[in-house]
Parts: structure tokens; C-alpha cells; sequence
């Protein structure tokens, strides 16, 4: 037996209404039909995997987090950058070459983007650049 892909990740959001409209917001994410498990629950469809929200009356571990690949990490990033969701201004680049931004959620864990490739957008400041913008 050997596991194929993950199906889903399950996280805990203290706002249901105001995850969608991040996840919406940012990553274009759209609700699927979720079934009643007697608690609230949303639902999102990510490439071939899925995205599911609880909330439950329990606080999210600290430093929960998970990652999305995106298509396009400067649009990401600029988007990310407007609605004022970015953990830290400059983008990281990683051991396998891919770049990386954080953006806190609006309850909980942190949303990782990653870009599909090892080419850091121009326009997104790179870690330790001058160039990057202070925190305030």
C-alpha cells in the first residue's frame, strides 16, 4: 500500500466568514458542498486537493501552518501585500530553489505560497534586500 497525494487539510478557523473571504480573496479558492457534521464547516477546492475549515470551540496549535504552490507569487504577494496579510515583507528562497511568503489568516495557521519554479519575481523584494519595505 502506498498513499497517492493528500486528499485534504483540515484546519481549525475561529471565523468561518472571514477565512473564505482570505482564501477567496488571495488564492481565488471556491466553496464546495460540505456535508453536516453537526459543527460549522467550509470547504475549498486547491488544485487536487481540498481545503477544509472547522471551528470548534478549541485554540489552533501555535505555528500551524500549511503551503500553496501558486501560479503567479508577485500577484500573490501584491494581493497579499493590499489586504495587509503579509507575515514579512521580503520573499525567502528555499533549499529546493523555490520562492516563499507567508500570510497570516484571519484565525490560526498561516497560509505558505510557494512559486512552482526557482525564479523569484522581480517585483517582490528578496530576503535581506535593501530594497525590502520596513515592517511597521
Amino acid at each position: 500500500m502506498t498513499a497517492l497525494r493528500v486528499n485534504h487539510v483540515s484546519v481549525h478557523a475561529a471565523d468561518l466568514d472571514a477565512s473564505e473571504a482570505f482564501y477567496a480573496g488571495l488564492f481565488g479558492l471556491a466553496r464546495l458542498p460540505a456535508p453536516d457534521f453537526g459543527f460549522p464547516v467550509r470547504w475549498f477546492q486547491v488544485g487536487d486537493t481540498q481545503l477544509h475549515l472547522f471551528n470548534r470551540a478549541v485554540d489552533a496549535p501555535p505555528r500551524h501552518h500549511f503551503a500553496f504552490t501558486v501560479d503567479d507569487l508577485a500577484e500573490v504577494y501584491r494581493k497579499a501585500q493590499a489586504m495587509g496579510a503579509l507575515n514579512r515583507p521580503e520573499v525567502r528562497r528555499l533549499p529546493d530553489g523555490c520562492a516563499q511568503t507567508r500570510s497570516p489568516r484571519p484565525s490560526a495557521a498561516a497560509a505558505e505560497q510557494r512559486s512552482r519554479s526557482n525564479a523569484r519575481p522581480a517585483s517582490v523584494p528578496a530576503a535581506g534586500s535593501s530594497n525590502a519595505p520596513t515592517p511597521g
